[in-house]
């Protein structure tokens, strides 16, 4: 879990990332992030949690996985849900902050450095929320 204490010179962040058939979004969404974190000089991690996917998206991100030392995964066995997806991200991060973010895009990756200068700064939880669903369906709003 991530440490409580004050942040080590270099701290490392986990990113979280739970994946249910996110075989269409998940290398661009890789990309976007890797992109961005190294762009920010962020020392990061990144830990996927398949979450019982019917897709490719575990051998996906096995691949990934075989050429960036910084990836991680774990996979369930079938579909426990986002919260145990997030929860096992959680047990197994080695950062002294943790990101929860989704691979659909729906999460913007230019936040997480928002996010990591909030805690810089002595905030112990920083919390993202949508000021607006546009764009949306009328069903998800």
């Amino acid at each position: 879990m991530p440490s409580q204490n004050k942040p080590s010179p270099t701290p490392l962040i986990s990113v979280i990332v739970p994946l249910f058939n996110e075989e269409a979004s998940l290398k661009w969404h890789y990309g976007a992030m890797t992109d961005f974190l190294r762009a920010s000089k962020i020392n990061y991690e990144l830990i996927y949690i398949n979450d019982g996917s019917s897709d490719k998206s575990l051998e996906i991100v096995q691949d990934i996985a075989k050429n960036d030392s910084r990836v991680k995964y774990i996979s369930f066995s079938r579909n426990f849900g986002k919260e145990a997806a997030t929860t096992a991200g959680l047990r197994a991060c080695k950062g002294d902050a943790a990101v929860m973010i989704d691979a659909d895009g729906q999460h913007p990756v230019e936040l997480i450095e928002t996010f990591y200068n909030e805690w810089l700064s002595g905030q112990q939880v920083v919390i993202g929320i949508r000021e607006s669903n546009q764009g949306e369906g009328f069903i998800k709003s």
